[in-house]
This record gives structure tokens, sequence and C-alpha cells, in this order.
């Protein structure tokens, strides 16, 4: 075991109080394809006995068995009964196997900050993130859920308080079908956070995202998944990463055409967002 503060661990933790994951991708492994019980194949397991947690700037994507149950549902991301979590500064995509994030029976005062969600869950089913058992003192701010199905948030016997706004909610119209317990705020709902290529898995933001400038200031979070200052313009952004004009985003291509073809020769041109021009060989 480990109980190392505040080196970044890049492999799921048990049984370790008051550490800190940084820097890490979460994925699938081969011998995970196929499994026949109900055992959750996580990124992250924390039980009841464990607090203090921090979880900055990893990626989470394709975790989980691909046969093997009925159920496709018990795979999670992060799965965790535990006390004191931040989550701030992740991306989370391709979860399909089960929640972006799962908390379990006993999970009390968490933030929720700045998390990229992206595309559905769970084999189908509701949300990106799932409350069950007592869930208190939860905070969920500044992230930005991306296509989920049915709802942003999902519960199952779930008793639950938790506080949820400024956050961005697209490719669906509500935040849970019952939000009972949840203390909703201002958001924004049904608005395209305009990515650079979500089908690519590239979740920076473009210039004129509505997620740009759009949240709120959080002790917690100073900088973004690739070590960037927040905020970069009047306020923070939604989401893991923030927009930095002129810097630290990749152009985003389109007009793409090729002309003046020889037998060993052609142009090819594009257009930008960025005022720059650029060339290959």
């Amino acid at each position: 075991m480990n109980n190392v503060t505040p080196s970044p661990i890049r492999r799921a933790l048990t049984g370790v109080a008051g550490s800190e994951g940084g820097g890490g991708f979460f994925h699938g492994e081969p011998d995970e394809i196929a499994q026949l019980d109900q055992i959750g194949r996580d990124g992250i397991y924390l039980n009841s006995t464990e607090y203090n947690f921090t979880f900055d700037g990893n990626i989470f994507h394709d975790i989980g068995r691909t046969s093997g149950q009925t159920q496709l549902h018990f795979d999670h991301g992060i799965y965790s009964h535990a006390d004191n979590m931040t989550i701030i500064n992740n991306i989370f995509y391709n979860m399909n196997r089960g929640w972006s994030i799962q908390l379990a029976d006993g999970a009390s005062n968490w933030l929720v900050a700045n998390n990229t969600f992206a595309n559905g869950n769970a084999n189908g089913e509701s949300g990106q993130i799932m409350f069950w058992g007592s869930n208190t003192g939860i905070n969920i701010r500044n992230n930005i859920f991306y296509r989920p199905n049915g709802y942003a948030m999902t519960r199952y016997a779930a008793t639950i308080s938790c506080t949820f706004d400024h956050n961005l909610i697209y490719g669906v119209t509500g935040v849970m079908s019952d939000p009972t317990g949840c203390s909703v705020g201002a958001n924004q709902t049904g608005v395209d956070p305009k990515f650079v290529n979500a089908s690519a898995n590239d979740f920076h933001l473009q210039s004129g995202s509505p997620a740009v400038d759009s949240g709120m200031t959080l002790a917690a979070v100073t900088t973004d998944i690739d070590g960037n200052a927040r905020p970069q313009g009047s306020a923070f952004d939604l989401g893991a990463r923030e927009y930095a004009s002129g810097g630290n985003n990749p152009p985003v291509i389109s007009g793409v055409f090729v002309s003046s073809i020889t037998t060993n020769s052609a142009w090819i041109n594009w257009s930008t967002d960025k005022p720059a021009t650029s060339s290959v060989q």
C-alpha cells in the first residue's frame, strides 16, 4: 500500500488515507474483457474506511468488461464510499460499462468540479454520475456533461444532499429524473460546449464556447488539466480545460482541400481559427 502526499499516484488505490492522484490515464486492460461476476473492475475503488483523497488532472476511459453479464454496468471510473473527496480537472469518456463516478453508501463531503464527462455511460443507462445509498455534502460545480443518456446524473435507492450549479449539460434536457435532496442552481442546459473535436476525444474549448468564463471561482481549483492557471479570462471556464486565447489551444482546422496536383506534388489547403500560417512538407 501507498501513503504518499502530495506525490501523484497513477494507479488504482485501495486502503490508503490522505493521498492524491494526478496526471494518470486509467483505462481497461485486456484481461478484463469478459467477466461473469458482479465485482466491479473500477479505475479507482475506495472503501468506507478511507478519506481525504484528491484526484486532479486524470483521464479515465474505456474501463470495464465487454461481456459476461446481462447488465453491463458494474465497472466505474471512480467508485467510492470515502469521505472528503476532491475530484477536479479530470476527463471521463467511453465509460460504457459503468458510471464515470459512482458515489457509494456513506460517501460524504465531496467536491466534483471542472471535470469533463463525455458520452453515454452504463450500457445505455441514464447519467454520468450515479448516487447510491447515503451521500451527503456533495458539491458539483463547473463541470461539462456532454451527451449523457437521459440525464446528467442518476440515483438508485439513494438519500442525498448535494448542490449542482454552474454546470453545462448538452444532449439532454435535465439534471436528474428525481433531484430530491439536491439543490439545483443556475446551469446551462442544451447548449453545445463547442469542443475542438469531441469525436476524436479532443475536449479543448473553441473560441466562443459558452463554457468560457461561465464558472464560479473555486479555491481548490487553481489550474486546469494541462497546468494552465485558472482563470485565463474574466472568470473560470467550465470543464477540465481552460481556454487560453492564442496560446494553449490547438487550431480548429476546416475546409481542407487539395489543388495543383501533379505526379510528384500537390497543394493541401485549409483554414484555421488561429491568426497564423502553417505548412506541411
